[in-house]
């Protein structure tokens, strides 16, 4: 405990004395960030009350990322959970087919998207909604990543969809 405060002191004193700016250091959650993409969209630029839409949510894993997948046992695999907005009911999200590959640590093969995917919702929009309406769906995506040789801890990244209610559905 002692050498752990030590080495500090000496980083802050050393730091303090030269009247260098130090160069930040990105944080855990930053770094973390760097291993998936997320674009939201929306399969439809109005629809009509009491109609539905279908909201994707495509995601990128950085080059040597995988993503695990529904049915990857004892791992994240990757969760829509919405903030429900009135007006709307969403459906059960499907999945891109995942491939299987083997878990780092253990060889046992396991669901993983290496590449691109998407978890698509259908979303019923309540039949009394207004028509001009503009609905801000948010939600969160949960999901545990990994490339060859480390299982990282799960994550949560923020998502937005926007949904305008029209009298006439372009579905």
């Amino acid at each position: 405990m002692r050498t752990f405060a030590a080495v500090v002191m000496v980083f802050v004193v050393g730091g303090a004395a030269t009247g260098i700016a130090q160069s930040r250091i990105p944080s855990a959650s930053a770094l973390l960030d760097n291993r998936v993409r997320t674009e939201t969209s929306v399969h439809a630029d109005s629809v009509a009350p009491g109609g539905r839409v279908v909201l994707d949510l495509e995601v990128r894993p950085s080059e040597g990322i995988r993503v695990f997948a529904p049915g990857a046992k004892k791992f994240t695999p990757p969760i829509v959970v919405f903030n429900v907005a009135r007006g709307i009911k969403p459906g059960k999200p499907s999945y891109d087919i995942p491939e299987y590959e083997k878990n780092p640590g253990n060889d046992k093969r396991v669901p993983l998207y290496s590449r691109s995917f998407t978890i698509r919702h259908t979303v019923t929009i309540d039949k009394n909604v207004k028509p001009g309406t503009v609905i801000e769906v948010l939600g969160a995506l949960t999901y545990q990543t990994c490339d060859q040789r480390t299982v990282f801890p799960t994550r949560t990244s923020q998502l937005r969809w926007t949904i305008r209610v029209d009298a006439l559905s372009d579905n």
